[in-house]
């Protein structure tokens, strides 16, 4: 593709005026959506903490023997997400444990 002299001050302007646009664009977007990462991350985690709490909570009402794996299994979480939310639960006395690790249950205690 060939160019003339003539050309180029055309070519110039058509670069300034996406740069001003791209500008404008992310001026726009962090006015809009704000633009503190810690608020937005902060607010998606205790969101889905509370979500995964409520959903194991539901799962051991309706069969407290469910064990951490069956329950990371259900959910799509690991297994050790599974084990701090029961931890949680428990230091909360939202559940708790009865009889042994291998042949006990759980209680929701709502």
């Amino acid at each position: 593709m060939a160019f003339c002299i003539s050309d180029i001050p055309s070519l110039f302007d058509g670069w300034a005026r996406i740069r001003h646009a791209i500008r404008v664009y992310h001026k726009e977007i962090s006015e809009n959506q704000g633009n503190d990462v810690v608020t937005n991350v902060a607010s998606n985690v205790v969101t889905n903490v509370t979500s995964n709490e409520d959903k194991v909570i539901a799962l051991l009402r309706q069969d407290g023997k469910m064990t951490a794996k069956v329950l990371a299994a259900s959910l799509g979480l690991t297994q050790r997400q599974v084990q701090r939310i029961l931890a949680n639960l428990k230091e909360r006395n939202k559940i708790i444990r009865h009889g042994a690790s291998k042949n006990g249950y759980w209680e929701v205690t709502d």
